[in-house]
């Protein structure tokens, strides 16, 4: 063998730098659940006490109608009686008193000639009829 031979050896390639190691799936599926668990436990707690509670009615189930049945739920929130609850968007009452809001007289709007009919007779007054009146 000659001393000219050279070896055929390439030089040894610079090590690459180490991967930063990534997140493991479960430690990121802790991440999102964790971020997630406030807004799932909300929806959760307000689908089961509004499938738990059978006593109570929403104010599709009524005879109130929607508006009257949300309405009496507010104003008893409001006045500190019992009965009445809001969760998530359903509004309910129980049975008892949805029975007391439909024993309840209903506030008609009064019709502004009959107010002023009773007012003229209360004075001894007699109503004309004007122009264009039949």
């Amino acid at each position: 063998m000659s001393a000219t031979r050279r070896s055929q050896a390439s030089p040894a390639p610079a090590p690459a730098p180490a991967p930063a190691e990534p997140p493991s799936l479960l430690s990121a599926i802790a991440l999102i659940a964790q971020a997630l668990a406030p807004a799932i436990a909300r929806a959760v707690r307000d689908e089961l006490l509004a499938g738990s509670k059978p006593d109570w009615l929403s104010q599709h189930q009524g005879a109130l109608g929607p508006r009257r049945h949300c309405a009496a739920v507010r104003r008893r929130i409001r006045e500190g009686k019992g009965g009445a609850e809001v969760i998530g968007r359903e509004h309910l009452l129980t049975r008892a008193a949805h029975d007391e809001e439909l024993a309840r007289p209903r506030k008609r709007r009064v019709d502004p000639e009959a107010d002023s009919r009773a007012l003229a007779q209360e004075l001894g007054l007699r109503i004309v009829p004007g122009r264009g009146a039949r």
